[in-house]
């Protein structure tokens, strides 16, 4: 079984193929060549870290090609696939970089059918499963958020709300968890004596403003950039902290406009939240 730094690559290879239109402006066809063709040189050099190939620096295309099949054939017992429709993809990706020739809408569909045969492929070689199921997501170690951040990812294309609301509800779990980790304390630090009625009634308009100072150093202390993050409140549905939450799909959220339901706005949120998560995991605090 592949590493996770490995997981991650293939993934990343992945989501720059999803990101390669197959019609488009001028620029977006330029752009997917070369995503294309990057996809396919990060799965190459994938294979060739877990395979233990020695790599020289500024490796062309051809030679990683031959070093990575030279132990890839004895490994697997075949050859790595579609050679020719490969070497076409990048044959175009130079020819686009090169010589400002820019890729049809027909070359396009061919480059993504051929490109994706040869990801699929390799990530059924290394890591058993096939290309629908690798997701940057699989970093994560919690299991239901890792679940909720795969669905995710998933319907970002197909529907951006559900997307964006596996999203939010993920980042509300997450934060509770790594809240806990951190531990809960009274805002007002134990100064009113709530034995006493007058301060106990002072206490709650005090509460209330010394939570809001607390909440905003949680922020701070579970690395939340709150640009970042007040920006993604503008866009996305809201989650709810309430009582009695045991999972991510526990988390209720209040909506959002309906135009704020767009494939670049979930891919926001996706991205904004799985390194939020990530960033928790490593501090040992999920």
């Amino acid at each position: 079984m592949v590493g996770k730094t490995s997981v991650f690559r293939l993934a990343l290879a992945k989501l720059l193929y999803l990101n390669a239109v197959e019609t488009g402006t001028i620029v977006e066809r330029v752009v997917s060549v070369h995503n294309l063709d990057l996809a396919i040189e990060i799965a190459l050099k994938t294979v060739a870290t877990e395979l233990n190939v020695n790599l020289p620096n500024s490796v062309n295309f051809p030679t990683l090609w031959k070093l990575v099949e030279k132990q890839y054939y004895p490994k697997y017992h075949k050859a790595l696939p579609s050679k020719s429709d490969i070497f076409t993809i990048h044959d175009k990706r130079n020819s686009v970089q090169h010589h400002g020739s820019v890729p049809s809408d027909t070359d396009l569909k061919q480059f993504k059918s051929y490109a994706f045969g040869f990801l699929n492929e390799i990530f059924v070689t290394m890591t058993g499963l096939h290309f629908d199921h690798i997701f940057l997501s699989s970093l994560v170690d919690n299991v239901e958020l890792r679940q909720t951040m795969e669905l995710a990812e998933r319907d970002i294309s197909s529907d951006p709300k559900a997307s964006m609301s596996a999203s939010m509800r993920s980042f509300m779990w997450g934060k509770i968890l790594a809240q806990r980790h951190l531990g809960y304390f009274d805002p007002t630090l134990g100064a009113f004596n709530l034995q006493d009625k007058l301060q106990r009634d002072m206490r709650a308009p005090v509460r209330e403003v010394a939570k809001q100072i607390v909440d905003r150093l949680f922020m701070l202390e579970l690395g939340i950039d709150t640009v970042t993050y007040d920006r993604i409140n503008k866009i996305a549905p809201f989650p709810l902290l309430e009582a009695g939450i045991t999972n991510p799909a526990g988390v209720k959220l209040a909506d959002t406009l309906p135009s704020n339901y767009t494939k670049d706005n979930a891919w926001t949120c996706y991205n904004f939240v799985l390194e939020a998560i990530l960033r928790w995991q490593d501090r040992r605090m999920l």
